[in-house]
């Protein structure tokens, strides 16, 4: 396990989701300090996918948002909750990485976010969970280019 340096001691072991956020310059930072490029409240949520998923999984996730075009705003929990998903559901669609990151460079993610929140206004019920609608948008962009692929069923959010 690595550990964490500060001049000539050592400090505590650096944890594995340490590692990959340290690997895309990624900073956990609390609710009261503000959330600009490359910085994240979603601590909770990226835990749970590194558990559950594994480092290589989350990589993925952390790649495929802050390595496109005007996304490294948009690591919030709605956002890396719904390209988790997504990259689970459709694994095809990631195999040519290339492709991949071509189709999510063309869409901001803020922006799809906002779309989900104002629609999730004017009908809550019919939208359902933030998670959902961006997961439904971003898919719906998604599908037009990528194809149905090999959906492996809807993974619950």
């Amino acid at each position: 396990m690595a550990l964490a340096r500060k001049g000539d001691r050592e400090l505590e072991p650096v944890s594995a989701l340490q590692r990959v956020l340290d690997e895309f310059g990624v900073e956990i930072v609390p609710p009261n300090v503000a959330r600009t490029e490359l910085r994240t409240h979603a601590s909770a949520t990226l835990k749970k996918i590194l558990a559950e998923h594994g480092e290589g999984h989350l990589r993925l996730v952390l790649f495929s948002i802050t390595e496109t075009t005007n996304n490294k705003r948009a690591l919030i929990e709605p956002v890396i909750t719904a390209v988790s998903a997504l990259i689970l559901n459709h694994p095809r669609w990631v195999e040519n990485t290339l492709s991949w990151l071509d189709e999510m460079d063309k869409i901001n993610l803020l922006d799809l976010f906002d779309q989900a929140n104002r629609a999730r206004g004017d009908n809550v019920v019919g939208v359902g969970s933030r998670n959902n609608a961006v997961y439904d948008r971003l898919h719906d962009r998604l599908i037009v280019s990528l194809g149905e692929g090999s959906a492996q069923g809807r993974l619950d959010l």
